[in-house]
Parts: C-alpha cells; sequence; structure tokens
C-alpha cells in the first residue's frame, strides 16, 4: 500500500470546482459503469456530480489544480448524514486516499454517517474492508439495487 498523498484535507471553498469536474471525469473514464448517464450522453459530468447534492464536502488536494480525491455527505438525507459521493482518482487508489476522506467524514459525523452503495463498487470494497456492515436494500430504480452500508459501532449504537 502507498502512502497517501502528503496534502491537507480541504473544505469545498477551498478548492476549484474545476478539479472536481476534471477527478470526476477521469473517474468516469476508468469505470465507466460508474456514471452510465454521462457515458450515454443523457447527462453532463456536472449534471451527474450535483445529482445528489452534497451539503458537506472534503477533497484531498496533491496541488492546488490536481485533486486526488473528493467525498461529500448529505446532511438533509432522509435518514441522517449519508456519503453521497467518494471519487478517488484512479492513480491514487490503494494509496490511502479513500481511507483518509472517509475518516474525515467519520470524524464529522460519527457513527450516525450511512452509505448507499452499489455493490460491487470500490466504494462498497472500501467501506466494507473497514468494517462497515449492510444494513439493507435500498427501495431504488437502478439496474443494480444499492445497499446501505453503516459505520461498525452504529450497529450497537
Amino acid at each position: 500500500m502507498r502512502t497517501a498523498p502528503a496534502v491537507a484535507v480541504h473544505p469545498t471553498q477551498q478548492f476549484p470546482v474545476r478539479a472536481l469536474h476534471v477527478l470526476a471525469l477521469d473517474v468516469i473514464v476508468d469505470q465507466p459503469a460508474y456514471a452510465p448517464a454521462v457515458v450515454d450522453g443523457t447527462q453532463t459530468v456536472q449534471q451527474w456530480l450535483w445529482t445528489r447534492i452534497a451539503s458537506w464536502h472534503r477533497a484531498l488536494m496533491v496541488s492546488e489544480e490536481d485533486m486526488a480525491g473528493y467525498i461529500g455527505v448529505r446532511t438533509d438525507a432522509p435518514d441522517g448524514p449519508e456519503l453521497s459521493r467518494l471519487l478517488v482518482h484512479p492513480s491514487h487508489r490503494d494509496d490511502g486516499t479513500a481511507r483518509v476522506l472517509v475518516d474525515s467524514s467519520i470524524d464529522r459525523f460519527g457513527p450516525d454517517l450511512r452509505a448507499v452503495v452499489v455493490p460491487g463498487y470500490p466504494s462498497h470494497t472500501l467501506l466494507h474492508s473497514l468494517g462497515w456492515v449492510e444494513t439493507g436494500p435500498v427501495s431504488a430504480t437502478p439496474a443494480v439495487e444499492p445497499i446501505v452500508l453503516v459505520h461498525p459501532s452504529a450497529v450497537n449504537h
């Protein structure tokens, strides 16, 4: 495992939105199934990013214009704070970037944070490896039924 980039986690206001769009596009190019509506042209990257708008954001910047990863949390979700986006640039996978971002959101929201993820996607694999547990399926209409994961401490919460 490589070491996470030696940069700080920044609030949204301190990173350029363009860097987020570039990151999202790089992630989608690497894993087209992550955003099929962008791939088939029915949504732009910007529309896809803001489909599940987050009200709390953090980014891990490699430089002023280069984003290693991004995490967003919806604080107004009906069942409590919910991870809405976790994006890690393909060149920063397996270097601890995602864990730094997840840890920053857990530091902020504690065990009440939950994630709605698609089984088999990188965010599902990561959270499962960190001990998050499945609480059940979500009523939704996508081709693959998402599931809910919660922090391990929330199970006995």
